[in-house]
């Protein structure tokens, strides 16, 4: 048997199938396709993520990760369309086109605002209690309230890493 053989013989006999179960080799998700392994030999390039291709703006896709296994179907018996329609594991999701950023992760920005309400309450307790000193120009007020401020709370931080979940973007 040819080399030519062996390869027709092993595709006919994937593309046979409607569906079947393949490893995710690459993903690429600005064509929001990827590249497959079927059989442990034979290797697919431009699956698509989406079922259709001609817009990129779906309302929702999924990113599967390398290495896992996704379920593939064939779109009308044309070996050239194929789609995902399971995945094993996802490693992002993108929701109305991903422009609006990750979903906020609540607990952590609860912690956060905590934080802040906690900062500007000391504010607002340093500046009602503080006691002037006569002539001093204020030198000791500034000191009473941010002593009282600094004592009090933490800046909050509002960092994107632990507010944001990267991996489900809406």
């Amino acid at each position: 048997m040819t080399l030519v053989e062996a390869i027709k013989r092993v595709i006919s006999r994937v593309l046979k199938r409607a569906v079947y179960q393949a490893e995710v080799l690459e993903v690429d998700e600005e064509n929001r396709t990827c590249k497959v392994k079927v059989d442990g030999d034979l290797e697919i390039d431009e699956v698509r993520l989406t079922a259709v291709i001609d817009s990129l703006q779906a309302p929702c896709f999924f990113l599967p990760k390398i290495g896992s296994i996704i379920t593939c179907a064939v779109l009308e018996a044309d070996d050239s369309q194929v789609v995902v329609v399971k995945f094993s594991e996802v490693d992002k999701v993108v929701l109305l086109g991903g422009n609006n950023g990750g979903l906020i992760v609540w607990a952590n920005l609860r912690e956060e605002l905590k934080s802040l309400h906690s900062r500007v309450t000391a504010i607002e307790n340093g500046i009602t209690n503080a006691i002037p000193t006569p002539s001093d120009g204020g030198a000791a007020l500034k000191t009473q309230i941010l002593t009282v401020i600094n004592a009090n709370s933490q800046i909050p931080n509002f960092d994107n890493t632990e507010i944001e979940n990267i991996k489900a973007l809406h």
